[in-house]
């Protein structure tokens, strides 16, 4: 069935030497939800990426101080995303991790060893009373996007033994992965090209944060491996 509104790859500007492949292209892409900010406040204990987080009052001590919410990454811990997991579109969290419950990621880039964190409560927001929060943020709407991975030896032995095309091809994917500049976060889909093995990475892949002001194309991206949320700081 074909989903109203979806963000589709342009396989008009695939290069003419691929083009060859684009049935056996097609056939990985994978479906993946951008977040957006949308007009209106965000309700308490609802997915936002904009204002300061909604905290629980039983879970201040796991939080920055709320001094730090104003505050640069480049400074101190700020939080930088808070999601009802409850809310998220059905296919978005498709690797085995929890489809309830609040999670917050936290980015610290303070010193040399640049830090991401995650805090994760499986209670229903409705379960939680909060902290009024000073700036409540913007409330947000998903976009149903096309996603296709990156060129590896195992997904596309079809042609990624040839340098030329093997470039074309991650050219092509990373001006297709780029989504414009109206999103905050991906959920879901492939993860977007990084350093190191992208398909270890791709197996544990939840959620990237791109575009954020740091390094070269600072990427956050969250993962859930071992039964736990785990979030790294990068650039693509």
């Amino acid at each position: 069935m074909r989903i109203p509104n979806i963000e589709e790859i342009a396989f008009n500007k695939l290069p003419e030497s691929l083009k060859v492949w684009e049935e056996a292209i097609r056939a990985k892409i994978r479906l993946g939800y951008l977040a957006i900010n949308d007009k209106g406040v965000a309700p308490a204990g609802s997915t936002k990426m904009t204002g300061h987080p909604d905290v629980p009052v039983d879970l201040v001590a796991e939080f920055p101080p709320s001094s730090n919410f104003n505050r640069s990454w480049h400074d101190c811990e700020v939080p930088i995303a808070q999601v009802n997991l409850g809310e998220l579109p059905d296919g978005a969290l498709s690797r085995g991790c929890p489809h309830t419950g609040m999670l917050w990621v936290f980015l610290d880039l303070s010193n040399e060893a640049w830090k991401a964190r995650c805090l994760y409560d499986l209670r229903e927001p409705s379960e939680l009373t909060f902290i009024p929060a000073e700036l409540p943020g913007q409330v947000m709407r998903f976009q149903p996007a096309q996603t296709l991975p990156w060129a590896t030896k195992t997904l596309f032995p079809e042609f990624y033994w040839d340098e030329t095309e093997r470039d074309a091809f991650n050219d092509f994917v990373a001006k297709a992965s780029s989504h414009g500049d109206g999103y905050t976060c991906i959920f879901g889909g492939w993860n977007l090209p990084i350093q190191g093995d992208f398909e270890e990475s791709a197996k544990t892949f939840i959620a990237a944060f791109p575009n954020l002001e740091f390094g070269d194309c600072g990427v956050v991206y969250l993962h859930f491996i071992n039964d736990e949320f785990v979030a790294y700081p990068t650039c693509a």
